[in-house]
């Protein structure tokens, strides 16, 4: 067990931004916390391990996929307490519905029973209604001009053969990352019928509008301006952003979470070069 003072030493050097690899397998290994609480205790120093992995997770891919194993061996190994269970709405971002409930069902019983997971469970159970192979669920929010637009108009129009849902906000770094990725797919492929549907987290429509112009993105966005408040949020069970849905002019989803090149080969692999 680590004592209070390797705790503190730890969350000082991710306050501190001095945050590699090491320093997240020591905080994530700060399960017994050393705290009257230990729920609160984990949950703290988790969120500090993932705002600052986020900062790094933007300067490499190979970050990203070591502390992505890094969880997985994490939740695996604790199957049967609550640090497990703090991490796996991290894990469950990337999973179907279905992966997602498998995951689950790994833990103990007792710690199925926390609010955490019951919440998870949920949460997947929706998401199967969203997995690839599944018809689409209309979303109806307002544009910038305060105009209604559906996602089945969208869907609908004979010009588009298939249509993104894209999850995002002008406040979410890595949603701004992946703006590049869409405009270059947009670009290429807009006219040979691929669109996206912009559904935007943000609450102060003046950066969300100002993200929308000073980055470009020339497609569809609406917002109701109430951040994961929404119904289409419930709808597609979105746990974290970006998200996004690719839909066929038939309103079948045909992949979800394309993120960075992989959109790009998706949509080219779908219309042709």
């Amino acid at each position: 067990m680590l004592n209070q003072h390797e705790i503190m030493q730890t969350i000082q050097m991710i306050d501190q931004q001095h945050l590699d690899v090491r320093t997240i397998t020591m905080g994530i290994s700060l399960l017994d916390c050393a705290d009257p609480d230990p729920k609160a205790a984990c949950q703290k120093i988790y969120d500090k391990i993932t705002r600052r992995a986020e900062h790094l997770v933007a300067t490499g891919e190979a970050i990203e996929k070591e502390f992505e194993q890094l969880t997985l061996t994490t939740i695996d190994n604790n199957r049967d307490n609550f640090f497990g269970v703090v991490l796996m709405p991290n894990r469950a971002y990337e999973l179907s519905g279905q992966e997602t409930l498998d995951e689950i069902a790994k833990f103990s019983p007792e710690m199925q029973q926390t609010k955490e997971l019951t919440e998870l469970k949920t949460s997947a159970e929706q998401k199967l209604k969203t997995d690839v192979g599944q018809p689409y669920i209309d979303i109806v929010q307002n544009n910038a001009e305060g105009e209604p637009v559906s996602l089945k108009s969208v869907i609908d129009n004979p010009a588009n053969k298939y249509t993104l849902v894209d999850f995002w906000a002008s406040w979410c770094g890595p949603c701004m990352g992946e703006v590049p990725h869409l405009k270059q797919t947009y670009d290429k492929f807009h006219k040979k019928g691929f669109e996206i549907y912009g559904v935007s987290f943000d609450r102060d429509r003046d950066k969300w509008l100002a993200a929308v112009k000073d980055n470009g993105m020339e497609w569809i966005h609406v917002s109701e301006l109430q951040r994961f408040d929404n119904q289409a949020a419930k709808d597609y069970a979105v746990q974290g952003i970006p998200s996004n849905f690719l839909i066929d002019a038939q309103g079948k989803i045909v992949a979800r979470n394309l993120r960075g090149e992989d959109l790009y080969k998706k949509v080219e692999e779908l219309l042709g070069k």
